[in-house]
């Protein structure tokens, strides 16, 4: 069970207490404070004592993870699926741990068009009334959290819960583990991939199309500034233009309108999958030769323009490791009893036609649709 280079005692001594309470600490149960606590894990960890995860749970009560995510509709393709995908897709590596999985989904319409009375509010009271089960950790995406449900993650969280949330989390949620793309490098790379394909042109403008968040667009901020910076040292001719266009409605005909009415475009860069495949769409209607274009997310539209020129590279932000790395945070929670991080970004990665290849089979063959690929 144990690293047999170490021992209890040993543990106990350094940590100057008594061996029944390093192990109520290693076996993540209660009656020690938290500063004591992490001092004996530390000692633990620095002297290589490894506890069999796996039999440790086995001793204990079924634990459970609840999922709060969003319903599918014809746009999840792009970002969600992936995302939930790998979280669905790795429950079975982690069932073994003595772990039950429960899903909630809520409606991802809003407006009028919103036919469904689930809420990731009612998914959450529900949760918190312990219906049907007590939950010992939640994993959730919810971009743009109201009050209501801010004041009932801090309540579980209260209760101990292991909560971690995909996509973003909101500054005011203390304890909250937060796995999200990271858009600022994103923008950043993006930057730097058109900077280097203007080289030669003296003049024009640059398009960003970006996302109209409340906290603004952080990956299409990241690209103007780095952007400008790059090119100053050799034109002052070339502009961003930063375009926030809505996730709704007719997208393409208004990122078609936006994009029209900039005479020398020169490039575009579109900072989210939805922006990317409505820019495709109306990539044909704007004037003057192809210009230099960059999206965002590997999906079968994005992949076949790389494959034929009409995205020069595309910025994969990977929701699909996010989702799987939700999920090993919560277990690491809930059975491990670790502390986890407030937030850990995932690294995006460039795609071009050369590589996208490779990675597009692969996802392929995750589902088992490699034959479609060949």
């Amino acid at each position: 069970m144990a690293n047999q280079t170490v021992t209890l005692k040993q543990i106990a001594q350094q940590a100057g207490v008594s061996i029944t309470t390093v192990h109520r600490v290693l076996n993540n149960k209660e009656g020690c404070g938290e500063e004591l606590k992490q001092k004996i894990l530390e000692i633990a960890r620095r002297e290589g004592y490894t506890c069999n995860v796996a039999a440790s749970s086995m001793s204990k009560h079924t634990m459970h993870i609840a999922l709060v995510f969003p319903t599918h509709d014809k746009q999840s393709r792009f970002f969600l699926q992936p995302m939930l995908d790998g979280y669905l897709n790795h429950r079975p590596e982690f069932a073994k741990f003595n772990l039950l999985f429960q899903e909630y989904y809520y409606s991802n319409v809003e407006g009028p068009e919103a036919t469904d009375e689930v809420t990731p509010l009612t998914c959450l009271r529900q949760i918190y009334r312990e219906q049907p089960v007590h939950f010992d950790g939640l994993v959730m995406y919810d971009i743009d959290p109201t009050q209501a449900e801010k004041d009932l993650l801090n309540r579980l969280i209260g209760r101990g819960l292991s909560v971690v949330m995909m996509e973003r989390a909101p500054a005011e949620i203390e304890g909250l583990c937060c796995v999200s793309p990271d858009e600022r490098t994103a923008g950043r790379l993006a930057a730097e991939l058109i900077a280097k394909m203007l080289r030669g042109c003296s003049a024009g403008t640059v398009a960003v199309l970006q996302q109209p968040l409340s906290i603004g667009d952080s990956n299409g901020q990241a690209f103007a500034k780095e952007l400008q910076s790059r090119v100053s040292p050799w034109t002052s001719q070339i502009r961003v233009r930063q375009l926030t266009c809505p996730l709704s409605g007719n997208m393409s005909r208004q990122i078609r309108e936006k994009l029209q009415q900039i005479p020398d475009l020169v490039a575009v860069y579109a900072t989210s999958a939805r922006h990317t495949a409505a820019y495709l769409e109306i990539r044909g209607d704007l004037p003057g030769a192809p210009c230099i274009a960059v999206g965002s997310e590997l999906f079968e539209e994005s992949y076949k323009a790389l494959q034929t020129g009409a995205l020069d590279a595309v910025m994969d932000k990977r929701p699909y490791t996010i989702g799987h790395r939700a999920l090993e945070l919560a277990f690491d929670g809930v059975v491990r009893g670790v502390s986890l991080p407030a937030e850990q970004r995932i690294l995006p990665r460039i795609l071009l036609q050369g590589n996208a290849d490779a990675y597009y089979k692969g996802e392929k063959k995750r589902y088992d649709f490699d034959s479609q690929v060949e």
